[in-house]
C-alpha cells in the first residue's frame, strides 16, 4: 500500500495538468506540495510507520517460586533465621530458674527447626515459659504472618501475569538487540526518502543494512517470526500481517513497536488552481469532525483486537494458571 500512494503514475499527473478532470480519486502521499504542478487536498488519512518483530518469549518458570522476593530479601530472611535461632537458645538457657527452661529449646538445632517450621506455618510442640522467650516467639510469628501474606499475594500475581523477556518497543533499541540479523523495508516508500534527510542516526544505520523487498516472498515474514528479522512498514500493513497469521495459527507470534516514528499524510489530488479545492477541503474537514473517516478506518482497516489490550483483558478475565 505504501508504494501505491507514494509513487503516482505519470499518466494520472498528466491528466490533472490538462485541467480536464475534476479530481484524481487516488490516495497520494503529500510530498513537497510546493514543487508539484497540482494540488493536494487536506489529508484524508495519516498512516504511521512502525516495525514488526517477534513477540518476546515468556520468562522460564523454573524459578517462579523465588520470583515474589528479590535476592536481597531472600538473603535477609536467611540471615534473620540464623540470628533468631541462637537468640532463642540463649534466652532459654539464661532464664533464672530451671522451671522456666524448656527442654525443646535446649539446643541450637531444635531452636532452628522451630523457627524454620514457624516460617512454614507448622508450629511446634513447645512454647517458652519465660516472658523474654515468648516475646521473641511473638515477634517472630508476626514476621511470619507478614512474610507469608506478602509472598502468597505476589506469587498469585506472578502466576496470573507471566513475565516476558525484554522486547523491542522503540526504534532506538533496535541495534542493541544482537539477535536481529536482517532489516527489511518495502521498496519505494516514503520512509526511504525521509530517512535520507533525517537527523536520526538510527534511520541512516537502518537504511545502510536494509533489505529492500518488492513482494511477499522477499518480505520473508518467516524470518521475522523466527526472531532474526525486523520489517518496517505502515502500521496498518503490519496489523494485517498479524491478523492473518493469528487467524491461521491461532496465536499472537508478532509484536508491533510502541513507537510510531513517522507520519505519512495521504490526500486526494486536484488540478492546479482548482476553484473547488476549498470546497473539497471543507467537506473532508466536516467528515473528519463528525467521525465518519475514523469510522471508515475502524470498519475497513485491519485491527489487532485479539492481540492487543482488549485481547489481554479477555485473557485476564478467563485466565488459567499453569506451571508449564
Amino acid at each position: 500500500l505504501g508504494t501505491l500512494t507514494y509513487i503516482i503514475p505519470f499518466q494520472v499527473v498528466e491528466l490533472l495538468q490538462s485541467n480536464k478532470f475534476f479530481m484524481a480519486a487516488v490516495a497520494a502521499t503529500v510530498d513537497e506540495p510546493d514543487k508539484k504542478h497540482f494540488n493536494y487536498t487536506i489529508p484524508i488519512s495519516i498512516q504511521k510507520y512502525s516495525f514488526i518483530s517477534r513477540k518476546p518469549d515468556e520468562v522460564s518458570r523454573i524459578y517462579l517460586f523465588t520470583a515474589p522476593f528479590t535476592l536481597e530479601t531472600w538473603a535477609s530472611l536467611i540471615c534473620v533465621i540464623l540470628i533468631t535461632s541462637p537468640v532463642l537458645y540463649v534466652i532459654n538457657r539464661l532464664v533464672p530458674t530451671q522451671d522456666l527452661k524448656v527442654k525443646g529449646f535446649c539446643t541450637v538445632k531444635n531452636c532452628f527447626w522451630y523457627i524454620y517450621g514457624a516460617l512454614l506455618q507448622q508450629g511446634g510442640m513447645y512454647l517458652p515459659q519465660a516472658d523474654s522467650g515468648r516475646l521473641v516467639i511473638g515477634f517472630w510469628w508476626i514476621v511470619v504472618i507478614v512474610l507469608v501474606t506478602t509472598y502468597c499475594g505476589n506469587l498469585v500475581a506472578f502466576l496470573t501475569f507471566p513475565k516476558f523477556q525484554p522486547g523491542l518497543d522503540y526504534f532506538f533499541q533496535l541495534f542493541k538487540h544482537n539477535e536481529y540479523e536482517q532489516y527489511g523495508l518495502r521498496n519505494s516508500t516514503f520512509f526511504e526518502k525521509y530517512a535520507m534527510v533525517s537527523t536520526r542516526n538510527e534511520f541512516h544505520r537502518y537504511m545502510e543494512h536494509a533489505i529492500i523487498y518488492n513482494n511477499m516472498k522477499e518480505e520473508n515474514i518467516d524470518a521475522v517470526k523466527a526472531g532474526s528479522r525486523v520489517n518496517i512498514d505502515w502500521r496498518i500493513n503490519l496489523q494485517l500481517i498479524i491478523q492473518n497469521h493469528f487467524e491461521k495459527d491461532k496465536e499472537c507470534t508478532f509484536a508491533l513497536g510502541k513507537e510510531n516514528f513517522l507520519d505519512e499524510q495521504i490526500a486526494l489530488m486536484m488540478p492546479s488552481n482548482s476553484p473547488y479545492l476549498n470546497l473539497i477541503n471543507e467537506q473532508i474537514t466536516r467528515l473528519s469532525q463528525m467521525g465518519f473517516i475514523e469510522r471508515w478506518h475502524q470498519s475497513n482497516l485491519p485491527s489487532m483486537d485479539k492481540c492487543n489490550g482488549r485481547g489481554v483483558l479477555r485473557q485476564i478475565t478467563n485466565h488459567k494458571v499453569n506451571l508449564d
